[in-house]
């Protein structure tokens, strides 16, 4: 008994050792990592009075920027030149350059030469009143090392152009042997240091469409142009003799088409929307050097740039880091690897990237010591040319075919060509509802309840938005009427039918956008995810077919004459809403003050009516705005996972969002409650204003009459938000109740079925009863 017995704990504790072993290997967290190409970011202010950075030169004992200067006391702008020292300190006082530039004339691009001497060019424009004459002009200009002028030329007399009588320098680079490359005339021009010109490369001889830049690569010229298919290119100029080189591609590389001197391993080092690469012509190939992720570097556009010797970057960029982001001077150096920080590293799917999310993604990384978010773009490998072998549709199909398989990122942020609902059902997705209800610092009611609502599937929470907008129509009161209470699909073909001879729908809806609105903001009427149902055969859609057919398949703006257009067309299209000659708007809402618009240069009245769309319900439509996150349900780092999502419902957050409602209502309500106070400060200051043609009438703010501004536009009456206003909006984006949806293969069937409709091929109810089929087929095999 007891050899039994011992027999049996023995195989007990083997049994447990194993599930032990299996439950850590379940919950075992992976490897903390260090990433590659981090650079280290250092920012340092423009010099006080400097608003912006044109030239950006490194000296023998620190640096010497040019740009665009404010005089604090007259207010007056003008450029002017000021030297820094090593650690970017001011070491002398402003100064400028005589070039006898009077109030009309500007100073461009400063290029210095191997000969300590400068080449600048500088724009010009004279105007008399009194016969309406105007000229523009432009000269290069030869400086010597104390700014003093060696030789000017005008720029049509340098280039003897046979196109224009008015040509005009845009880029400028330095050679060896004091010689001067730059785009001029569409052309590639090489110059000595007495203003011979070597010679001149025209686009027709480069092969190209566009010159876009030029850099000097020791003894050679590196031209940047596109070709006739619009693809990035390059080729190596012989600046002695013209020579060009066979073409080399950069399609790869033009995001931005930002191209400059490269150092070391690397002939040019190019800006793209990942970061900055390097790339060399030996190879053919670039590669990525400074990872804007991975270095907390956001939004990067610097508009001077150099690279030192020791590897790091100096530039001029507007740094985004910053609560009040602003042009900085900026020293990226490179981060040795053991001075980098392991961290979890969490993965975070897109297609797109919202801007607000994006900021988020980057405090993140900055302030969490444990999790580091780094990108799985799927469209970054997109090439923007004609003959691209991967496309945004490419990129989409290669997106859901990893969530098919399994293969998710940690957080996914979802757009709304992503079957969100077939893949959530399937248990891809964690439901964010048992992280919030744990979660101490949030709780459901906080959130605006109709949101929540329309992202909720069997009552889970799969993915969430943090921000959203609305959509919907909107129309005058005495128009809408009585169709605005029970507003849906046979109210609206009601008020159609029922408008007078020379009144319309929309100003400007054409027959295709018609059919978008409707299978995006109508899609659940139509199609049920849950059931796998579809319903285009019940009579809506015949009937919105229908109408659609009336509508034109042209915008008006294509059928202007703009060469002969009568003298009142502009402002009686301007108030066309105004007149009733148009009686219902698209309104898309994203703050609180947009309605002032609608308002004020829509409808020229208060007395409006908010509608949605014609559903069943009549509500507006909640837009699906590629800010929506989920996680993935088989993510080993669920904590850090949840602790981003968490973040975006913080208060600090919430209450920072650009263009677009928060989800939190605290933070609703204090958006509203500013954007009110902000729009009274602004009415006060109207009403102190002594101006006899301003007038405050009841919600107005304005012109007292119609009048004419200096650039032709038509004076009006504004609204500003109070209150009741203000509340009416609230009430409205409270009764959203759906999400818009695209699907592109439904969309596919609709426009293919409809098409035969509108050409008369088939009766309104044939359309309907085959696309009823054919998506009735595609619903069920997807879902």
């Amino acid at each position: 008994m007891k050899k039994i017995l011992r027999s049996v704990l023995v195989i007990a504790l083997v049994l447990l050792t194993l599930l032990f072993a299996v439950s850590c290997q379940k919950t075992k967290l992976p490897d903390k990592q260090t990433l590659d190409n981090v650079f280290k970011v250092e920012s340092f202010p423009l010099p006080e009075g400097m608003q912006y950075i044109q030239s950006f030169e490194k000296t023998a004992d620190g640096y010497l920027i040019y740009g665009s200067y404010r005089d604090e006391e007259t207010g007056m702008y003008s450029e002017k030149f000021v030297r820094l020292d090593e650690g970017f300190n001011k070491s002398s006082d402003y100064f400028s350059v005589d070039l006898e530039l009077d109030e009309n004339s500007w100073m461009g691009q400063l290029v210095l030469l191997d000969d300590s001497t400068y080449y600048t060019t500088i724009g010009s424009y004279y105007y008399d009143e009194a016969t309406g004459y105007g000229e523009s002009k432009d000269y290069l200009v030869h400086l010597d090392r104390d700014y003093n002028i060696l030789k000017q030329v005008l720029t049509t007399e340098l280039m003897k152009s046979e196109i224009s009588d008015y040509v005009y320098i845009n880029q400028m680079t330095a050679l060896p042997g004091a010689k001067l490359a730059f785009i001029c005339d569409n052309s590639v021009c090489v110059i000595d240091n007495d203003m011979n010109v070597i010679f001149k490369k025209s686009v027709e001889e480069l092969e190209a469409s566009y010159i876009s830049s030029l850099l000097a690569l020791d003894d050679e010229l590196v031209v940047f142009y596109s070709d006739s298919s619009y693809t990035q290119m390059a080729v190596k100029l012989n600046p002695e003799t013209g020579a060009v080189s066979e073409p080399y591609d950069f399609s790869k590389y033009s995001y931005g088409g930002q191209y400059y001197p490269g150092s070391g391993e690397y002939d040019v080092y190019y800006i793209d929307d990942k970061g900055i690469g390097g790339y060399s012509f030996e190879t053919g190939e670039g590669e990525l050097v400074l990872d804007y992720m991975n270095s907390d570097l956001m939004n990067f556009y610097p508009n001077t740039f150099m690279a030192l010797d020791d590897g790091s970057f100096m530039c001029t960029a507007y740094d985004n880091t910053l609560d009040d982001s602003k042009v900085m001077i900026m020293h990226l150096s490179p981060v040795p690897a053991d001075q980098i920080k392991p961290k979890y590293i969490l993965t975070l799917g897109t297609l797109y990237m919202d801007y607000n999310i994006q900021k988020q993604v980057y405090a993140f990384n900055r302030t969490n010591d444990e999790y580091r978010i780094v990108l799985k773009d799927y469209s970054a490998d997109i090439v923007y040319s004609e003959d691209s072998e991967y496309t945004y549709e490419d990129a989409i199909a290669k997106l859901n075919g990893d969530i098919a398989a399994g293969d998710i990122p940690d957080l996914l942020i979802c757009t709304s060509e992503i079957p969100f609902d077939s893949y959530s059902s399937k248990g891809m997705f964690a439901d964010l509802y048992e992280y919030i209800d744990a979660d101490a610092s949030l709780d459901r009611s906080m959130f605006e309840a109709n949101v929540l609502s329309a992202y909720e599937k069997d009552g889970k929470l799969y993915r969430f938005s943090p921000q959203f907008t609305i959509q919907g129509f909107v129309a005058k009161d005495d128009v809408i009427g009585e169709y605005a209470e029970n507003w849906n699909t046979e109210s609206f073909l009601k008020l159609a039918n029922s408008l007078p001879k020379g009144s319309t729908m929309f100003l400007d809806i054409t027959r295709s956008r018609f059919m978008n609105i409707i299978m995006s903001a109508m899609y659940d009427e139509f199609i049920d995810i849950d059931t796998n149902k579809c319903y285009f055969n019940d009579g809506t859609f015949e009937k919105l077919l229908e109408y659609a057919k009336t509508l034109s398949e042209t915008s008006i703006y294509d059928n202007i004459d703009y060469g002969n257009v009568d003298d009142n067309f502009w402002q009686d299209l301007e108030n066309s809403y105004k007149e009733g000659r148009a009686v219902l708007a698209e309104n898309y809402l994203s703050t609180f003050n947009e309605i002032r618009n609608v308002m004020s240069y829509t409808f020229g009245t208060s007395d409006l009516t908010l509608l949605g769309y014609p559903t069943k319900s009549g509500n507006p439509v909640i837009i699906d705005n590629s800010a929506s996150v989920a996680m993935s349900a088989k993510s080993k780092l669920k904590d850090g996972a949840w602790a981003f999502i968490s973040s975006l419902f913080a208060p600090e957050y919430q209450e920072n969002l650009d263009w677009c409602f928060p989800v939190r209502t605290d933070s609703l309500i204090k958006l509203m409650e500013k954007q009110v106070a902000e729009d009274e400060k602004r009415k006060e200051e109207y009403e102190n204003n002594e101006n006899e043609d301003i007038i405050l009438d009841g919600g107005f703010i304005g012109m007292a009459k119609p009048v004419v501004d200096s650039v032709g536009g038509f004076g009006y009456r504004e609204y500003y938000l109070d209150k009741e206003i203000a509340n009416e909006v609230l009430e409205y984006i409270r009764t959203a109740d759906m999400l818009t949806r695209h699907d592109s293969e439904i969309e596919k069937i609709v426009n293919e079925e409809a098409g035969r409709f509108f050409e008369g091929q088939c009766t309104s109810a044939e359309a309907a009863n085959a696309i009823q089929s054919r998506a009735a087929i595609y619903v069920s095999e997807n879902n």
